[in-house]
């Protein structure tokens, strides 16, 4: 997991440049990741349309996991009225990027991964996202 983000402590400064490099690994238009629910499905488009197997060996890499950890994480800080917070994971070498929302609830945008392991081309980001923050999403219905 820690090859996936290499940023380390340093992910949360790193958030603009890894957000702006997303729609270029996807293919999309960077209009199209404006942080709404419907970005979301954009996204679950791009990851339907790669199938299962290349959805490993496409997106679950440094280059392209961490910019969409980024967006992700950016969506659930814009709806829940969250910060950036850096944690060391249960390994004590893995950095965690987290958000942290001002009741002090945690979100983990790197489970994503786990989405995406288990789920694969069935896996949706947007329901990642809207089991999280629920109606306070961009665009929600």
């Amino acid at each position: 997991f820690r090859k996936l983000l290499p940023q380390g402590g340093t992910f949360p400064e790193q958030v603009p440049k890894l957000v702006r490099d997303l729609p270029a690994h996807l293919g999309l238009d960077a209009a199209e990741l404006n942080g709404s629910e419907a970005s979301l499905g954009k996204i679950d488009q791009v990851l339907w349309r790669l199938g299962t197997s290349r959805i490993f060996s496409r997106i679950l890499t440094p280059e392209v996991f961490a910019p969409l950890t980024a967006y992700v994480g950016e969506v659930i800080r814009s709806a829940t009225g969250g910060r950036w917070e850096m944690r060391c994971g249960s390994d004590g070498e893995t950095w965690e990027p987290w958000i942290v929302d001002p009741t002090g609830r945690y979100y983990a945008p790197f489970a994503i991964f786990k989405e995406l392991h288990e789920h694969g081309k069935s896996g949706s980001i947007r329901g990642f996202v809207r089991g999280h923050t629920g109606p306070r999403l961009p665009g929600a219905a």
